[in-house]
């Protein structure tokens, strides 16, 4: 299972997942922040959950910076 953050233009902005996972539900919490830790713009981006062969793509919009 793979779990990413990417900008409008497909660039990867943050990996949260990257393995398994237990069965059920997961919450999976994004920072705002960037691989390298630094905040990102608000703005609109994509969670992309890869698993095998299936891909879905759902769209976040981060409003302001957090704590």
């Amino acid at each position: 299972m793979r779990l990413t953050v990417c900008d409008v233009a497909g660039r990867r902005v943050r990996e949260l997942i990257d393995g398994p996972l237990a069965a059920g539900e997961q919450v999976v919490p994004w920072d705002g922040r960037a691989d390298d830790g630094t905040r990102v713009r608000p703005g609109t981006y994509f969670a992309v959950l890869r698993e095998g062969e299936r891909t879905v793509t759902r769209a976040l919009v981060l409003l302001g910076a957090g704590p």
